[in-house]
């Protein structure tokens, strides 16, 4: 009895202590080292059992507190980092790859870095909403990236950057499995119909339970919906690499066809005009 008391009695002035300091930290490194020095001592305590129910406790709750406070950083973190304005040496493209062959777009290695941080460290379905919103709000940056290096770069280039980038994305994801959130919303259409019922005096006076009276007592109707960010940004990224590629053997077509096309009845009988026309009409 006498050693749990000087347990709680330790364990208590190291909590009073050490929590206001967590909740005031704003390093996720330090928050990532933290967390993963309670999980080892989490460990530990419960390898020893009973004898060690009381720093097993606070260890609990010490680990409650870091990740809160890990959820609100990164949270910070991906809307100032990830959803904020471009910097404009993301947008020097292709120019940039003449300096730095593996030259990365901020935003996307922004998401990659939150999600290595965060994975082994926070519930499966805490770290696939962080990632979700991470990943969703990296694409959206990097479709207003690629529309810009589109007007000024060119159509091609806003499409291999927008190619390379999502690939580099998907790439990081994969080892994640699914990442995905589910969206709550509300349909009114069912109180709409009801009022509507009432407004035209249906069945004010009927017992059933389809009565207008019951469909405004039961609410809205909750429309929940899974989305994974993973398949999207799989599709995404196929899309973007498909209409590259449709680009690029236009590009490299088009002279050829013209040629053709001007040619056409001197060339109408070779085998040359007969492959390119088949070209022309398989691709475009």
């Amino acid at each position: 009895m006498l050693y749990r008391e000087v347990q709680e009695q330790v364990c208590g002035v190291f909590l009073d202590k050490l929590r206001p300091r967590l909740l005031r930290a704003s390093s996720m490194d330090i928050l990532c080292s933290i967390i993963d020095a309670i999980m080892v001592a989490a460990a530990r305590c419960e390898e020893l059992g009973e004898t060690a129910a009381v720093p097993a406790r606070v260890c609990q709750q010490l680990l409650g507190d870091a990740q809160e406070r890990l959820i609100f950083r990164a949270q910070q973190f991906i809307h100032d980092r990830i959803g904020g304005r471009v910097s404009q040496s993301d947008l020097n493209y292709p120019a940039i790859l003449t300096q730095d062959a593996n030259a990365r777009f901020s935003p996307v290695e922004d998401a990659v870095t939150i999600m290595n941080t965060t994975a082994q460290r926070l519930a499966a379905g805490v770290f696939a909403g962080i990632a979700h919103e991470a990943v969703t709000l990296a694409a959206r940056s990097l479709n207003d990236a690629a529309r810009i290096v589109t007007r000024t770069s060119g159509a091609l280039d806003g499409q291999l950057f927008a190619v390379r980038q999502l690939q580099r994305l998907r790439d990081a994801t994969a080892k994640y499995g699914t990442i995905g959130s589910t969206e709550v919303s509300l349909d009114f259409s069912g109180l709409r119909e009801a009022l509507g019922e009432l407004a035209r005096g249906h069945a004010l006076f009927s017992l059933t339970r389809s009565h207008p009276l019951l469909a405004l007592a039961r609410g809205p109707r909750v429309m929940a919906s899974r989305i994974d960010a993973r398949a999207e940004l799989e599709h995404n990224t196929r899309l973007a690499r498909d209409t590259a590629a449709a680009h690029a053997t236009r590009i490299l077509l088009d002279p050829a066809l013209t040629l053709l096309n001007e040619d056409a009845g001197a060339l109408a009988n070779t085998s040359m005009f007969s492959l390119v026309y088949f070209m022309r009409n398989s691709l475009f």
